[in-house]
């Protein structure tokens, strides 16, 4: 009896510290395909041009937030939680969170500090929300913001031209967390299967496969995409203004994180495991992984290519779908003007800005 309540022990804390370990949610392939992909389904004309030889610029900075931030140590360690939703640890589905964040961080109203609450429970949704609101407020400040003259066309430190950056950037930031919605285990406590005997699958369903699949895999996400966004358009009024309308930004990324979170099962009926994974204790009684023995790539992952290309092609429609809306709700500004080669291969951590909410 000892010997069980111990494991069970041992088990409970192993859970809880996994939650805390924060994976890469669709791997560097993935998260460059929806931002890529994305650039070429927006819909507004002038945004369009812009955007077309932009769409590897967006792509690489969808990866930042998984990449040189993850190396800034404490600072960027405060923005972990912001990379999934782990809503169970509050006793709520992540279909029933809800979406206002202050609402949403009380459901743990013994946590203390606050930040605590969100380590707890993961801030995705309102972290893909700073940076629209970011972008917004970018392309708003180009409408009073005078294009350089011809001399000065390519000075990154002009402000027409610093604006045009900063639109783009937090665009692409805001893409990483558009992406880490639409991944199953970004939504849920057992981000890696380790409750169910199937340690290790987030890894391997959204890095190692998405890598292992041909090129074939972009042109399936953006057919799927494309189609995803017309089914979406035709339910809503035609007038691109009034798109602004139809549900804030939370209640769009939360549709994407939930219908995912619902597939969760069929990906793990469908990781058919040789060896369950499972957790034991070393001579010190430190615990030890015990990873799922699963087949080779060419055998285990094309079982998995259709939920793939759906959930990622959920996270494709829905970003070019907020690249339109944040343009129009910052006034349709100017980007044809932009002649300036400054390149994002790195940009400085952004602070989480919401957690004062509560």
């Amino acid at each position: 009896m000892k010997n069980k309540l111990a494991l069970a022990l041992l088990l409970s804390f192993t859970f809880s510290a996994l939650h805390s370990t924060v994976a890469l949610a669709w791997g560097e392939r993935g998260h460059h395909m929806i931002c890529e992909i994305s650039t070429r389904l927006v819909s507004e004309p002038e945004l369009q041009k812009f955007l077309l030889k932009r769409g590897d610029t967006l792509g690489h900075v969808c990866n930042l937030p998984d990449i040189s931030w993850r190396s800034l140590g404490p600072i960027a360690e405060s923005g972990n939680a912001a990379h999934f939703m782990n809503s169970e640890d509050g006793g709520i589905t992540v279909d029933q969170a809800p979406t206002d964040v202050s609402a949403y961080l009380s459901l743990l109203k013994s946590a203390d500090p606050l930040s605590k609450k969100a380590d707890q429970l993961g801030t995705l949704w309102w972290r893909a929300q700073q940076f629209y609101n970011s972008a917004v407020t970018a392309g708003k400040n180009l409408a009073t913001t005078a294009p350089p003259d011809s001399d000065h066309a390519q000075d990154p430190n002009d402000v027409y031209n610093k604006s045009v950056f900063t639109f783009l950037t937090n665009l692409g930031l805001m893409g990483h967390f558009v992406g880490d919605a639409s991944m199953p285990f970004h939504n849920t406590t057992d981000y890696d299967g380790w409750q169910t005997g199937h340690g290790g699958i987030h890894s391997f369903y959204e890095t190692e496969c998405v890598s292992f699949f041909d090129s074939s895999l972009a042109q399936d996400v953006a057919t799927a995409a494309k189609t995803i966004r017309e089914q979406r358009e035709a339910t809503e009024l035609p007038n691109k203004i009034k798109m602004v309308e139809m549900g804030t930004m939370v209640d769009l990324i939360k549709a994407v994180s939930v219908a995912s979170f619902g597939e969760k099962t069929q990906v793990t009926d469908l990781d058919e495991v040789l060896e369950r994974s499972s957790i034991s204790t070393d001579k010190s009684g430190k615990p030890v992984k015990n990873y799922a023995k699963r087949k080779p790539y060419a055998d285990a992952c094309p079982a998995f290519r259709p939920l793939i290309v759906q959930q990622l092609a959920r996270s494709v429609a829905l970003m070019s779908k907020l690249i339109d809306r944040a343009y129009i709700e910052a006034g349709r500004p100017n980007l044809k003007s932009y002649k300036a080669y400054t390149y994002p291969l790195d940009l400085t951590f952004v602070p989480l800005n919401y957690l004062n909410q509560n």
